[in-house]
């Protein structure tokens, strides 16, 4: 098995992250639903209202909900708008002998994390 990291410029989130440079955001599920993809991601900042501004304006996503919070961080669940939808770029994933078993956005940038398990893609020695 492979571990790989790379290194997504998408604008998933990024509108929201604007207002509020520090902070980070991680991937907790996503799931379809009839409605269309619900996205369930930790914020951890200690300006969360401003998140929240943000998500309240970002055009990747809709129906926000809070779903739980710590002193340091909130779990919030999304629903991708139709244009969230079209740049998403995990759906092009299931195709791939690959897991996701992680990933965190910041104000630049999504670093995902994933095992490969396609042998193809092993380094041999």
């Amino acid at each position: 098995m492979l571990v790989g990291e790379s290194w997504v410029d998408s604008p998933i989130l990024q509108a929201a992250l604007a207002h509020a440079p520090e902070t980070i955001v991680i991937h907790e599920e996503r799931y379809q639903t009839p409605e269309g993809i619900n996205y369930l991601v930790w914020a951890e900042d200690s300006d969360l209202a401003a998140f929240e501004e943000g998500l309240a304006a970002d055009p990747t996503v809709t129906n926000v909900s809070q779903l739980a919070e710590t002193p340091t961080r909130r779990m919030y669940r999304v629903t991708f708008t139709d244009y969230g939808e079209s740049v998403a770029t995990f759906p092009s994933w299931s195709g791939l002998a690959s897991s996701h078993f992680d990933s965190r956005a910041s104000q630049k940038d999504w670093n995902v994390a994933y095992r490969e398990e396609d042998e193809r893609f092993l380094v041999k020695t």
